[in-house]
C-alpha cells in the first residue's frame, strides 16, 4: 500500500510538471495534442490553445464555475485509495482538480482567485505546487501573503514556491526569501538569489563572486548576516518597492 501511495505522488507530480510548463509558455507535446476549447468566464469566452486531456475532462466548452466547485475546498475532499493508475478514479479526479486550477489560472477568472488562495495551502504538497502556479499565472500580487506565509512555514511546492514569489513580489518578499536560504543545497540558495534579483533589479553577481558556496555548512549564518546587511543597504535602490497586496501584473 505505501508502494502504491509513492507511485501515486511521483505519477501526479509528472502531471503537475506538465502543467507548470504550460502556464510558464513551454512547448512540451502531449500525447492527446493540442486542442482548442471555449472558457465561459465573468467576464466573457476566453478560446484558449491546450496540449492537454482538457476536452477529454471537461468538454470543448468550459463554464469557469464548474473549475471553481472542483477546485472549491469543500469538494476537494478525495475519496477512495490513491492509485497509480491513471485511470483509477481518485487520481483522476486529483487531476482534474490540478487542470482545473490551471485553467483559472491561464483565463484569470476573477471568482477563482480565492478559491486558489485555498489550494496554495492544501495538505497536498502537489496540490500546492499546482495552485501556486496558478497564482503565479493569475498576476495578482494579491497572492504575495499567502505565498510569503507558505516560505515562512517551509512548505514544500514542487520547488514551484520561489519563482512564484520572484515573479510576483516586491520589496516585503526579499527578508523572507533571505532568511529562507538553505544550510545547503546549490540549487535552492541559487533559486532563492535569482529570485531576489528579479523582484529587485539588483545584481547579486559580485555576491557570488566573494562568497561561491562557502556560506553553506559553517559559514551559513555568517551569509546570512552578510545577506541583511546587503539588503539594508540596497532596499532604497529596488526598482521594486511596491508594498504587498496591490494589482495585477
Amino acid at each position: 500500500m505505501k508502494k502504491a501511495l509513492i507511485a501515486s505522488i511521483l505519477l501526479i507530480s509528472v502531471v503537475v510538471i506538465v502543467l507548470v510548463i504550460r502556464l510558464r509558455g513551454g512547448g512540451m507535446a502531449h500525447i492527446d495534442g493540442i486542442a482548442i476549447v471555449e472558457v465561459t468566464t465573468s467576464t466573457g469566452i476566453i478560446k484558449l490553445q491546450t496540449e492537454l486531456d482538457t476536452p477529454d475532462l471537461f468538454g470543448n466548452k468550459i463554464d469557469t464555475d464548474d473549475l471553481i466547485a472542483l477546485v472549491s475546498k469543500r469538494n476537494r475532499k478525495m475519496k477512495g485509495k490513491p492509485e497509480v493508475s491513471y485511470r483509477h478514479e481518485r487520481t483522476r479526479r486529483e487531476y482534474k482538480v490540478m487542470l482545473a486550477a490551471w485553467l483559472l489560472g491561464k483565463v484569470k477568472e476573477p471568482k477563482g482567485f480565492p478559491h486558489l488562495l485555498e489550494l496554495a495551502e492544501d495538505p497536498f504538497f502537489v496540490m500546492r505546487g499546482c495552485a501556486v502556479c496558478a497564482l503565479q499565472s493569475f498576476g495578482d500580487r494579491r497572492a504575495l501573503p499567502t505565498l510569503i506565509r507558505i516560505l515562512r512555514e517551509k512548505k514544500p511546492c514542487n520547488g514551484f514556491l520561489v519563482p512564484a514569489i520572484g515573479a510576483l513580489g516586491d520589496n516585503s518578499a526579499v527578508t523572507p526569501l533571505i532568511e529562507t536560504i538553505p544550510i545547503s543545497g546549490a540549487k535552492e540558495a541559487e533559486e532563492i538569489l535569482k529570485a531576489i534579483e528579479e523582484i529587485t533589479g539588483l545584481s547579486l553577481v559580485e555576491v557570488r563572486k566573494e562568497w561561491g558556496l562557502v556560506y553553506y555548512r559553517e559559514k551559513h549564518a555568517a551569509f546570512l548576516t552578510f545577506m541583511r546587511s546587503w539588503w539594508q543597504k540596497n532596499e532604497a535602490k529596488s526598482r521594486n518597492g511596491r508594498a504587498a497586496g496591490g494589482g495585477t501584473l
